[in-house]
């Protein structure tokens, strides 16, 4: 009896654990884990412990969405960290070490790897960044890249033929395994072998039979290039089978692979092909056409990544200093011309390699110009650093003037050795001081010594030699002459500060012309401030009439400062604001009258109060606290005071006031499911929402009774209002609101639908194929609970479901909660048309079950884990397998 029991158990054990086994195999090759997969589903409404084993078909399709989206994310993630590149790669295995028939054999066709993370390869050695960077793409088969003249034609091609001469034609074939294309009408032309260009002259020829076209009204396109299977091996950044385009040159397929490491060569690069070995030279290839070698790939081609032998560095007056790899038969000249050659200041006359031999560091030295014309041969040994050197060294040969002269500069010494030549090639000026000039000699040992030397040429000076760096200074007049300014400024058209001799003088008058005269409004006095030239702390202050003290002598160092007039007297200032079309203010008068000050305003505003004119009057007291007096006139139609004989004061503000309650005609819009919408006019600021809807003839039948209510008013934007609580509460302004100007109401037709949010429901588990993961429309059943139509329409809640968070949203965007009722029961709002239904996951519920699952378990019986865990489980991994058979 107990075996009768136990062994259809162990059976079933036995049948779970091989389903257990294979789910795991599946989830360990996409790199996912159980908890995370399950918590997953969970998320997205599958509950893998409610699902009968019937309904597993049912879910083939979304479990394997979600697990491609999780392995995308995994992938994604790793190669955002490593910044690697992906790449499609086959067969990817250890590295090899030999080249051969044995490599090529080792190429065996397996399941496709997608998303392998490629490792950036090292760039120090000219020419790995090449690989690394964006210089070198890899053409897919759909990229549309155009294949080049040199491209060779293989079974698998597609050839486009385009005729558009007197005959016109499309012809679109793919090579045969015959390696011929046959377009209708015509015998077969053998492509196979043939380049781009070589293709191109016999489709012209042959097709030139059937059809009429000049030689540049065809067109040979190849619009999708067949793959091909190449091996890649040695040091790069991932060895084995890569499915490339034909398109893609040997260079772009070792891009494909993360190029060489960084001991990886560019310059021996093996290419095995049909059992016949060729070198690549990636210099070369960057630097030449090279025809004596063909780049393209062929299938079955293998290629291997030797370590680089030959590694030097240059350093210096090169274009390109860095490390770069050489092969037998090349030196300093061709390193140099992968370095992009020398800088201008390179010195020609040696170069040395620093080069690591026996155990020591040694250097070799040439004659960098004779091995640039190859006249001498520079080797070069692994290792070996080679230094090229500036010329660097200061300008020696040569003399400099500075001073008063047009050009200053230095001058080639020998050329320029007599100082009275150099002179006059520099141009003195007219104020040039001429009786000596300064020659400041520069001795071996840096010390200068300063020559004072006789101006040549003037008064029979005779002419001196200059020696090499020898500086000449020219000097200026002005330097040696005792000067000082004198200004004037403030109330005169031209104020200026010039500089005079400590002996001239000048009157006030003068000095006042000099400055364009003065202001109308000056103060006739003005004020001279005199210091001391020969002791400046000194200062003397005089009062000048302008009238009668023009003959004042000023001297230089005076100031003569004029006034403005308008700083001795307060006249005060008058203003106008409120209902006036351009305030202002200006200066009093006693000339200015109100009416005056109203016409300069532009009259008043529309909508003023002709009888409330305020006037603010403020009393200074040269004592006590200013006082402000408040004066209220009358003014008829032509701005006349009316019963008062005012007059304006200094510091008086006029301000108009607006007649009450103004306004112009104020608007709102009633738009939509009215009999007449339109615009219509508020009678008075109380004018109510149901009131206008009665004006526009009431709501149509199949109008909503939830609108939104556009305020313009401050932009406070839309506001929800329900009509029947406002038809049913008319009057009150908590239902009814008071509308303001611009108001505009948007009255819908109501919809027979109710949308339900997927999030928190059972939607996606029981209909996946019917509805978007967003929400679902289902017809309106009447004013139901939310809790109702998710019951009845969205499968009920999920496990983790928030239930407290189930929100109703009105059509107008008035939304309603979960509330709680006696004994803390849930009332759940009722749902009216157009809602939509939403809810969110309870996110602290699936965090603690995702601990749980993490967490290993320490006890647990037998007949729980038989009846529990691994039904649980085995539902899980069943639909992970049946996910991954589609």
């Amino acid at each position: 009896m107990v075996l009768t029991l136990v062994l259809p158990m162990v059976m079933m054990a036995q049948s779970r654990a091989t389903i257990m086994s294979m789910a795991q195999d599946e989830l360990q090759r996409r790199g996912l884990t159980l908890p995370e997969v399950r918590a997953r589903l969970i998320e997205n409404g599958i509950d893998v412990d409610n699902i009968p084993p019937s309904e597993y078909p049912n879910y083939e399709g979304r479990v394997m969405e979600i697990l491609n989206q999780m392995q995308a994310e995994k992938a994604a993630a790793q190669t955002t960290t490593t910044g690697g590149a992906t790449v499609e790669a086959t067969n990817v295995v250890a590295p090899m070490t030999t080249m051969g028939e044995a490599a090529a054999e080792a190429v065996i066709d397996t399941a496709q790897v997608e998303d392998v993370v490629i490792p950036v390869a090292g760039d120090d050695i000219y020419g790995h960044s090449l690989f690394t960077g964006t210089s070198m793409d890899v053409f897919r088969t759909t990229d549309g890249a155009q294949a080049p003249d040199t491209y060779v034609l293989g079974e698998g091609d597609e050839v486009h033929i385009s005729i558009f001469g007197s005959s016109q034609t499309e012809i679109h074939q793919r090579i045969d395994a015959d390696g011929s294309i046959q377009p209708a009408g015509a015998s077969k032309i053998f492509l196979k072998g043939l380049t781009m260009a070589q293709a191109r002259a016999a489709i012209r020829t042959r097709l030139a039979v059937h059809y009429s076209f000049r030689e540049d009204q065809i067109a040979v396109t190849i619009t999708t290039a067949r793959t091909v299977m190449v091996s890649i091996y040695g040091e790069v950044g991932v060895q084995g089978g890569f499915t490339l385009s034909a398109l893609n040159s040997a260079f772009n397929a070792l891009a494909a692979a993360g190029g060489p490491s960084a001991i990886g060569s560019v310059r021996n690069v093996q290419l095995s092909r049909g059992g016949k070995n060729s070198r690549l030279d990636l210099y070369a290839y960057m630097t030449r056409s090279n025809p004596a070698f063909n780049y393209d790939l062929q299938n079955g081609d293998v290629l291997f990544v030797p370590v680089a032998q030959k590694v030097v560095t240059i350093e210096g007056a090169v274009n390109r200093p860095m490390r770069y790899e050489m092969i037998e038969g090349e030196g300093v000249k061709e390193l140099v011309e992968y370095a992009g050659g020398l800088l201008f200041n390179a010195f020609m006359e040696n170069v040395q390699v620093e080069r690591f031999e026996n155990g020591e560091r040694k250097y070799l030295e040439f004659n960098l110009g004779d091995v640039m014309r190859g006249t001498k041969i520079a080797d070069l040994h692994n290792g070996d650093i080679v230094h090229i050197y500036r010329t660097d060294r200061p300008i020696q040969n040569y003399v400099g003037i500075r001073g008063d002269v047009y050009y200053e500069g230095n001058y080639d010494a020998q050329q320029n050795s007599s100082l009275k030549g150099l002179i006059e090639k520099a141009k003195p000026r007219i104020t040039t001081k001429t009786d000596y000039v300064f020659v400041e000699r520069m001795a071996p040992d840096s010390t200068i010594t300063v020559l004072s030397v006789p101006f040549p040429g003037v008064n029979g000076n005779p002419d001196f030699k200059l020696q090499p760096r020898d500086i000449v200074r020219v000097l200026q007049q002005s330097d040696f002459a005792d000067v000082a300014n004198i200004t004037v400024s403030g109330e005169v058209r031209q104020p200026f500060t010039r500089a005079f001799r400590v002996n001239d003088r000048m009157t006030v008058s003068q000095a006042i012309e000099l400055a364009g005269g003065v202001r109308p409004s000056t103060f006739p006095v003005a004020y001279l401030v005199r210091r001391d030239i020969a002791d400046n702390t000194k200062v003397q202050y005089k009062r000048v009439s302008l009238d009668a003290d023009g003959g004042t002598l000023l001297q230089p160092g005076d100031s003569l400062n004029v006034y403005d007039n308008s700083l001795y007297s307060n006249v005060g200032e008058v203003r106008i604001s409120g209902a006036v079309k351009q305030p202002f203010g200006t200066t009093f008068d006693e000339s200015l009258t109100l009416h005056d000050m109203i016409e300069m305003a532009g009259g008043f505003s529309v909508g003023a109060a002709y009888d409330r004119i305020e006037v603010f009057r403020t009393h200074v007291s040269l004592k006590d606290t200013p006082t402000t007096e408040k004066i209220t006139l009358e003014v008829d139609k032509n701005y006349n005071l009316v019963g008062s004989n005012f007059r304006l004061q200094p510091y008086d503000h006029v301000v108009v006031r607006m007649v009450p309650d103004f306004h112009t005609g104020r608007t709102v819009e009633v738009n939509g499911r009215v009999k007449y919408p339109g615009v219509y006019v508020l009678d008075d600021n109380r004018t109510q929402l149901w009131d206008i809807i009665q004006l526009a003839g009431g709501l149509l039948d199949d109008a909503d009774p939830f609108v939104r209510l556009f305020r313009t008013y401050n932009g406070r934007g839309n506001i929800a209002v329900n009509l029947k609580q406002a038809k049913t509460h008319k009057g009150k302004v908590a239902s009814d609101p008071i509308l303001m100007d611009g108001d505009v109401i948007n009255i819908n037709r109501q919809e027979n639908t109710v949308f339900i949010r997927e999030t928190g429901t059972r939607i996606g588990q029981y209909a996946p194929d019917e509805f978007t993961p967003e929400q679902t429309a289902v017809i309106y059943q009447g004013p139901k609970s939310a809790k109702w139509y998710i019951k009845h329409y969205a499968g009920g809640f999920q496990r983790f479901a928030d239930k407290k968070s189930v929100t109703v949203t009105m059509p107008s965007g008035q939304v309603e909660s979960v509330k709680k009722g006696l004994f803390g029961i849930r009332i759940y709002p009722t749902v009216e048309p157009g809602s939509v239904i939403s809810m969110r996951m309870n996110e602290e519920k699936i965090r603690d079950y995702n601990r749980e699952m993490e967490q290993p378990k320490q006890k647990f019986d037998v007949q729980d884990f038989l009846t529990r865990t691994v039904s649980v489980i085995t539902s899980l991994a069943s639909i992970i397998i049946l996910a991954s058979k589609l």
